[in-house]
């Protein structure tokens, strides 16, 4: 399941809840836990995958100024007359 955080009106609360999950799963004070991310290859989730184990996958992000290189996985400058462009899903 991908989270489509782009249409969701209070992201924050999505993210701590996603944070509270994990806290009370590996019973952890949640003000000692903190995001990490990990931007996915190109098709390797897809809408009917099955959730991640711990976490969630979100999409719906954009990048102004820059594009993202699916073979180096890296930032890479943006072409001529393109404002902006969609990020892989993000886990």
């Amino acid at each position: 399941t991908i989270m489509w955080i782009s249409g969701i009106f209070f992201t924050q609360a999505m993210l701590t809840g996603a944070m509270q999950n994990f806290a009370r799963k590996y019973t952890k004070p949640i003000d000692t836990i903190q995001f990490d991310f990990q931007f996915m290859k190109k098709g390797a989730v897809e809408k009917k995958s099955p959730k991640p184990s711990d976490g969630i996958y979100i999409n719906g992000l954009f990048l102004e100024a820059a594009q993202w290189d699916n073979d180096k996985m890296e930032l890479a400058e943006s072409s001529p007359k393109v404002l902006f462009y969609d990020t892989p899903v993000i886990w």
